[in-house]
């Protein structure tokens, strides 16, 4: 498979902002002790929904629901599709409905896994394809719609710490997810130009088949919204010391 993912405008948008905070810490993610899971993971979640419903102007953040990216390119080869995928203008719904559990901080080797499950998924965006899926030859360009149901996501990020003007910061190092769903349906328009039978045809057997072309996928996907989240975790713990995030004691 080949990647290539445009988030230069995106990450451009992020660009750091130095000035004072002018939010309360807390209410974007309460303080817990050191080494206590339930604390954390509760605040994760509570993090995840105000920035889904606020984002964070004072950083730059914008709303995490729907989570914005301007254009994502996918090249996949494998058995099931060889084809190469343009979403543009893409919009991605659902987290603000979202639960965290399993969060863990292991500060020996420096990681921090959490889960978000979502009811419901959708990635809405105008798309250009060209290849195959399956036996069919695609190609075509409209509107598309990816929707996942009950879709769990497992996250780990890998940290370091700094110091800055005698506090301790969180640095990400990397940020890795899996996107496990449960189901998930394809709907684009303008396939075949306009031949409403083929296409009926074609969602029918690539819906069935949703499995097999989400699995070659995948990696992508996955390696497309963790540089987003990457980008948001970056943003908050280079902006908020260790210190007014955990109490060491």
């Amino acid at each position: 498979m080949k990647v290539r993912v445009y988030l230069v405008v995106f990450l451009q948008f992020l660009g750091y902002s130095c000035g004072v905070l002018s939010f309360k810490i807390s209410d974007v993610f309460p303080v817990c002790k050191k080494n206590d899971d339930q604390c954390l993971t509760a605040a994760i979640e509570k993090a995840l929904h105000y920035l889904c419903e606020n984002g964070l102007p004072e950083l730059k953040l914008p709303k995490l629901d729907p989570i914005a990216i301007p254009e994502i390119s996918i090249g996949t080869k494998g058995s099931a599709a060889d084809i190469s995928q343009k979403y543009i203008d893409v919009k991605l719904h659902g987290f603000k409905k979202a639960s965290v559990s399993n969060a863990h901080l292991d500060w020996e080797k420096k990681k921090l896994t959490f889960t978000v499950f979502a009811p419901q998924l959708d990635q809405v965006s105008s798309y250009d394809f060209n290849g195959r899926i399956l036996i069919f030859p695609i190609r075509g360009q409209g509107k598309a719609v990816l929707s996942q149901s009950n879709v769990t996501v497992y996250h780990t990020i890998q940290f370091d710490t700094v110091k800055k003007q005698d506090k301790d910061y969180f640095k990400v190092v990397s940020y890795v997810i899996s996107t496990n769903p449960s189901k998930t349906s394809f709907k684009v328009d303008n396939l075949f130009n306009g031949n409403e039978a083929l296409s009926e045809r074609v969602h029918e057997v690539v819906n069935d088949n949703w499995k097999v072309l989400w699995d070659e996928a995948k990696a992508d996907v996955d390696l497309t919204y963790a540089k987003v989240y990457e980008t948001f975790a970056q943003k908050l713990f280079g902006k908020l010391p260790i210190s007014d995030l955990v109490i060491q004691a």
